[in-house]
């Protein structure tokens, strides 16, 4: 399967990934550093609960959160979040174009986080995976995607890679190779007495 990574959530990666890093290492030195002062006093057991909540948000930013990406296979795309993917049927595709983020989300109407993180490519062209509809599973998607990866005006995904051309031509040639096949497979499908009749226009 070929990947594309998602760049909103790579950056985000980016910019917090060192930040938590640097924040475990120096409450790690403060509660080693407490060992040997008391400067901590009767609160020493606070630092050593926040150092494993700071690991564990560390390696949900630094590690998984790279993790997230669209994958193109033969016969559905997976959209990969941090810890949770799910696949969409090339079937659900009605089209591949491009799209901007301004068409869907308003920056007036953006969270004063959303801005932050999206900022660098709020007017950037990404690819625009028009859907005919959601996955069932898809109900739940705002529990583990960011809303503003799914279109508003149209059902869709808004992907931010680093080759939208590239990623809407491979989602086209695989659209198009699926097509041919089922062409082929019903061009070569036995026809049915009732075809048979209106294909010779037989009158009774």
């Amino acid at each position: 399967m070929k990947k594309y990574p998602l760049l909103v959530q790579r950056g985000v990666s980016q910019r917090m990934g060192w930040k938590l890093a640097l924040l475990t290492v120096l409450m790690l030195a403060l509660g080693v550093y407490d060992q040997f002062t008391g400067i901590l006093g009767p609160n020493w057991f606070w630092i050593w609960l926040a150092i494993p909540a700071a690991a564990v948000m560390w390696l949900y930013y630094a590690i998984l959160m790279r993790r997230a990406a669209v994958y193109i296979g033969p016969g559905h795309i997976r959209l990969q979040g941090p810890l949770y993917g799910r696949k969409i049927s090339f079937k659900r595709i009605q089209i591949v174009t491009p799209g901007k983020l301004d068409q869907h989300y308003p920056y007036k109407d953006l969270k004063l986080g959303e801005r932050a993180i999206l900022n660098p490519h709020y007017n950037r062209t990404c690819t625009f995976v028009e859907l005919k509809s959601y996955p069932k599973a898809f109900r739940w998607r705002r529990w583990w995607f960011p809303r503003t990866l799914f279109g508003t005006n149209k059902k869709g995904l808004l992907c931010h890679v680093d080759d939208w051309t590239a990623l809407s031509q491979d989602l086209e040639s695989v659209r198009a190779r699926r097509q041919a096949r089922q062409d082929n497979l019903r061009g070569r499908r036995p026809m049915s007495l009732a075809g048979r009749i209106l294909a010779q226009d037989i009158e009774f």
